[in-house]
């Protein structure tokens, strides 16, 4: 599962932009539009209940093997 920026590049690096829009938007959050401030918090939010969905999530070929 990878990292999306909001532009729907994979982010490689640790920041939650890829490197375009890190360049066209800087690293400071508190900079950003309110916008892309709500849209990485959404994919965020989406990224890591993935996450835990994959890690967690019992198939129902799981529930059939004894």
């Amino acid at each position: 599962m990878n990292k999306r920026c909001v532009c729907g590049k994979v982010i490689t690096s640790q920041y939650d932009l890829c490197n375009s829009c890190l360049a066209e938007y800087g690293r400071d959050s508190r900079l950003w539009p309110e916008w892309l401030i709500f849209a990485v918090a959404d994919a965020k939010r989406t990224y890591y209940q993935n996450k835990i969905i994959s890690e967690h999530e019992i198939t129902f070929s799981d529930l059939e093997a004894d």
